[in-house]
């Protein structure tokens, strides 16, 4: 029998603050407890995820003998050691914050503006499945599903595959990226439409090497246009 005070509540109005109060969320950056109003990051981290703006300058210097079909890149957010972007990255990629990805992908989509009518899937670039195994996802394919969600751009997850395992490449020089990329990738399981707007994405941009041998094997499926898409952008000093 309810009491006067509780028959004027709906039971999601009574159980949402005892999760809040039981599993408290964190901000992915700095850790901080979230408010019910906050997702993922709290207001502050928020205002310092850095929009990336230095699209020429990185077409011009991180890309080269990309297939014809290849028509433009678009950063994200600024990768930068101890920023925010970063933590947000690395918590998506290291401690299984699914919905960190989902949220990044839904920024990058406002960020851009990005709509259904300019493109016809979203390709992210795959794991090898030794380290899919060990990930348990792809954080590409994560932050893939946040922009399929927010524009409704179908989401092609195994467009491609991953031929070469590779250890960590954090570290090396442009050069020795750009030779152990080479032929890296391979048309996948799931078929992409000849003549369709291709928008490939990665999670990080660093030389460009991993986008350029997915974007050669993705010209293999006689895509009408290829747009090059990094979620976040590692900037040299």
């Amino acid at each position: 029998m309810c009491t006067p005070f509780l028959k004027n509540y709906k039971l999601s109005e009574l159980i949402e603050p005892l999760r809040y109060f039981l599993f408290p969320r964190r901000c992915a950056a700095c850790g901080k407890l979230l408010s019910r109003a906050e997702t993922v990051l709290c207001v502050r981290c928020l205002g310092h995820l850095i929009p990336f703006t230095f699209t020429q300058s990185v077409w011009q210097k991180r890309f080269e003998e990309l297939p014809e079909v290849v028509t433009a890149f678009m950063g994200g957010f600024i990768f930068e050691e101890e920023g925010v972007c970063r933590e947000l990255i690395h918590s998506i990629k290291y401690q299984g914050n699914r919905e960190g990805g989902l949220y990044l992908g839904m920024l990058l989509a406002r960020l851009w503006n990005l709509r259904r009518e300019d493109y016809d899937c979203i390709v992210p670039v795959p794991l090898h499945p030794h380290k899919l195994l060990h990930r348990r996802y792809n954080q590409a394919e994560i932050i893939a599903r946040g922009i399929s969600l927010e524009t409704s751009i179908p989401l092609i997850a195994h467009a491609l595959r991953r031929k070469h395992y590779e250890q960590s490449q954090a570290g090396m020089h442009r050069e020795e990226r750009l030779t152990r990329m080479k032929g890296a990738f391979a048309i996948g399981r799931d078929s992409v439409p000849a003549g369709s707007r291709v928008l490939l994405l990665d999670d990080v941009l660093t030389t460009g090497a991993t986008l350029t041998a997915a974007a050669k094997a993705m010209a293999e499926t006689k895509a009408k246009q290829i747009v090059l898409l990094a979620a976040s952008v590692d900037m040299p000093e």
